[in-house]
């Protein structure tokens, strides 16, 4: 049996219990792509084979992947945009240069994931765990066709923000300690209650971000918040 067939066996096995649809496992596992296919509930972690080459490049844009197991699978460059990975597993996933804008990853598993590079933008994160996450150089940053990522409520402690894009990026309520925001855009970012506590922010560009209830690095409560939000 080569190592596609006992691929898609194991693949077949771990679903079992899951409302997926074998025909667009199959699918996906023969051509690496699989657009709007539903996997949700997935367990893909035995997609690394001995080289770890995993699901690079793979197309799974507008896929139902709600509830997957994705845990240390390597997406590099893979477009996952438009993509529902809501409940998903990603803890030590490698997303490297991955597209997930417009993705739903909601209460999302990111603990510890390789996120540097990639496109974030327009993506839902609310309450998603992203302690120790990667996300140097991470774009998610808005324009005016896209709205910035919405990072409300999530985990970003000790996470590596360098010089990433936070334009306008909701991060109301997120936890932010420990993470290194050097060099980062957080222009017109929305802090209101972010817990900042020994974060890194040099050389951090904070023109027009918006603080409210923010505990600052230096222990400071920055209560400056605007007239019009009510406390």
């Amino acid at each position: 049996m080569n190592k596609k067939l006992i691929l898609i066996s194991a693949l077949l096995f771990s679903f079992n219990g899951w409302a997926y649809s074998e025909s667009d496992l199959l699918k996906f596992i023969t051509l690496n792509a699989c657009e709007r296919c539903d996997l949700s509930g997935a367990d893909l972690t035995d997609a690394n084979d001995a080289n770890l080459t995993g699901l690079i490049g793979a197309d799974l844009s507008g896929a139902n992947l709600t509830g997957a197991k994705l845990n240390g699978v390597n997406l590099g460059a893979a477009d996952l945009s438009g993509a529902n990975l809501s409940g998903a597993n990603l803890a030590l996933a490698v997303l490297y240069k991955a597209n997930l804008s417009r993705a739903d990853l909601s209460g999302a598993n990111l603990t510890g994931a390789n996120l540097n590079d990639a496109n974030l933008r327009g993506a839902d994160l609310p309450g998603a765990n992203l302690r120790g996450a990667e996300l140097e150089f991470a774009t998610l940053g808005g324009t005016k066709d896209m709205y910035p990522t919405n990072l409300i409520g999530a985990n970003l402690t000790d996470a590596n923000l360098r010089y990433a894009d936070l334009r306008g990026v909701f991060l109301s309520t997120a936890n932010l300690s420990g993470a290194d925001l050097s060099g980062a855009d957080l222009s017109g970012a929305f802090l209101f209650g972010c817990d900042l506590t020994k974060s890194n922010l040099k050389n951090a560009e904070l023109d027009g971000a918006l603080y409210c209830r923010t505990l600052m690095p230096w222990g400071e409560l920055n209560d400056d918040c605007p007239p019009d939000f009510q406390k």
